[in-house]
C-alpha cells in the first residue's frame, strides 16, 4: 500500500511496521453504522390490507385478499382480469431522511395478464386522492410501473419510458443491465412470478436517483438465477418539490388495467437516516454524533408536529439497539426546530442513539445511530500533549512504537508518529 511506504519513508522504519501503524488507526477510530428498518407486508393475516393501508381509485373494490396463490400458496392480494385502477398507500408515514437516505421497495407479483401495470414507490399523501393518469399512481408520485416488455419511471407528472433490454429507453435512463429479452415479464418465470426491487436514494439536498431490478422467481420465492438481476435501470438526478416539501412521505403499490393476478410480500426498507412515523406523531430526524472525551453529542431535528404539539423532545441512548423514551434520556426542549444533547463520560461499550419527539399521539424517533467508545478513546485528563512525544529517527523507533503503543494506548502511538512524520519530513 502507498501510506505504508510513505510513512516507512518518513519515518525511517521498516515497512511491516509502517502497516502496522495503519491498521492501527483505522482500527481505532470511532466505528459508526447507521440504523436499518425493514417491514414486510406478507398478506398472511386477514383484513391486512385495510388494517395497514389507504385506498383509492375506483377499482379499489375490485382488490380482494385471499388465503392462498401467494409466494408458496400463501396469502396474497389478488386483482381481477378486468381493468383495475387502484393505489394503496401506507398508513404510517416516513421521514424524509438526509442526504444519503435511502427507501428500498420490494415486491412480488404474478404477471399473467398482457395490458395492464403493476407500480411501486413515494406519494406525498396517504390516502393518494389524487391519483390518476395511465398508468394509474398518484400524481405527485416517484414511482415506477412495470408491464410486460418495460417500465415507466413516475416523477409527478413526468414520465421517463423504457424496455427491459435497454434498446428504446428515454434519454435519462440508465441501462446497468439488460435483459436477455423483450417481454421479460411475460416469459422470464416459468411460474409468471418476479420479484421487482425500486430503490430511491436522496442524491442531495433536492435531487434523488433511482434503480429497477427485475428478479424471476420460482412460484416458492426461490429467485431463478440469484447472481443478478435479469434487468437492472437507473435514473438519476430527479427532482420533485411535492415530495421534497411533504412533511411525510408514504410508500404505495398499485394496480392499472389488466397485469397481475397476485401481489404478495410487499417490504419497505429504510436506511441512511430515515425512519417510520406512526400516523400523527411528529417527524424527527437524528443529525450527527460527535464523541469528544467519551462524551456523546447527538443532534436532533424535528421537521414538523404533523398536526399536534410537540411538548418535548430530546436524544435517547442505550447499550441495546433501539433505544427508546424508557432508556437513557436527554430533554431538549420543545416544539419545531434543530437542538443537542450530551451525555455523561461514557465508560467504553457499544452505545445506540437516535433522537425523539413526543407531541399528543405519542412518541416517535429518529434513525438510530451506532457509537462504539474503547479504552483508547482520550479523555481531558489522559490527553498527552504532543511536544512531549519525543522519539529518534533511528531503527530504534520500531521497539519505541511499539512500546508506546502498549503503554498509551493508540492516541500516544498515533502522537508519536506525528512527532516523527514532522521531524522526518523537515530533513528531507
Amino acid at each position: 500500500m502507498k501510506q505504508n511506504a510513505l510513512i516507512a519513508r518518513l519515518t525511517g522504519w521498516p515497512k511491516s511496521v509502517a502497516m502496522f501503524v495503519v491498521l492501527a488507526v483505522a482500527i481505532s477510530l470511532p466505528q459508526t453504522a447507521q440504523g436499518s428498518t425493514s417491514t414486510l407486508y406478507d398478506f398472511d393475516t386477514p383484513g391486512q390490507l385495510t388494517e395497514v393501508f389507504n385506498s383509492a381509485g375506483s377499482g379499489v373494490a375490485n382488490i380482494s385478499e385471499v388465503t392462498t396463490g401467494g409466494i408458496g400458496n400463501s396469502g396474497a392480494i389478488t386483482a381481477p382480469s378486468s381493468d383495475t385502477d387502484a393505489v394503496f398507500s401506507t398508513k404510517e408515514g416516513y421521514s424524509l431522511g438526509p442526504v444519503g437516505s435511502t427507501y428500498t421497495f420490494t415486491s412480488y407479483i404474478k404477471s399473467v395478464y398482457n395490458s395492464g401495470y403493476s407500480g411501486l414507490g413515494f406519494t406525498g399523501s396517504s390516502p393518494a386522492t389524487d391519483a390518476n393518469g395511465t398508468p394509474f399512481r398518484p400524481s405527485d408520485a416517484i414511482g415506477i410501473s412495470v408491464h410486460g416488455g418495460g417500465f415507466i419511471v413516475h416523477n409527478g407528472t413526468s414520465d421517463y419510458s423504457g424496455d427491459w433490454e435497454g434498446l428504446d429507453n428515454d434519454g435519462t435512463i440508465t441501462t446497468v443491465k439488460a435483459a436477455p429479452m423483450f417481454d421479460l415479464l411475460n416469459h422470464g418465470s416459468p411460474d409468471d412470478w418476479y420479484k421487482i426491487v425500486f430503490s430511491i436514494e436522496r442524491a442531495t439536498e433536492t435531487t434523488f436517483d433511482v434503480r429497477i431490478e427485475v428478479w424471476p422467481v420460482n412460484a416458492d420465492g426461490s429467485v431463478i438465477d440469484p447472481s443478478e438481476a435479469s434487468s437492472i435501470m437507473e435514473v438519476n438526478g430527479i427532482t420533485n418539490s411535492a415530495i421534497q416539501s411533504a412533511p411525510l412521505i408514504y410508500s404505495f403499490f398499485s394496480f392499472s388495467g389488466q397485469r397481475v393476478s397476485h401481489f404478495d410480500n410487499y417490504g419497505v426498507n429504510l436506511s441512511g437516516g430515515a425512519s417510520v412515523i406512526r400516523a400523527g406523531e411528529p417527524v424527527v430526524l437524528t443529525g450527527d454524533v460527535a464523541v469528544v472525551d467519551r462524551v456523546a453529542t447527538a443532534n436532533g431535528e424535528v421537521t414538523s408536529e404533523n398536526g399536534g404539539t410537540v411538548v418535548e423532545r430530546g436524544i435517547v441512548y442505550s447499550t441495546d439497539s433501539e433505544p427508546t423514551i424508557n432508556d437513557e434520556k436527554l430533554e431538549s426542549g420543545s416544539g419545531l426546530g434543530t437542538y443537542s444533547a450530551s451525555t455523561s463520560e461514557l465508560p467504553p461499550g457499544s452505545y445506540y442513539l437516535r433522537a425523539y419527539a413526543t407531541n399528543e399521539t405519542g412518541t416517535s424517533y429518529g434513525a438510530e445511530v451506532q457509537r462504539i467508545i474503547t479504552a483508547d478513546t482520550p479523555t481531558t485528563t489522559s490527553t498527552p500533549e504532543p511536544e512531549e512525544v519525543l522519539l529518534p529517527t533511528t531503527g530504534s523507533n520500531t521497539n519505541d512504537f511499539l512500546a508506546l503503543a502498549t503503554a498509551s494506548g493508540t492516541l500516544g502511538a498515533l502522537m508519536a508518529l506525528t512527532a516523527i512524520v514532522r521531524r522526518r519530513a523537515r530533513t528531507l
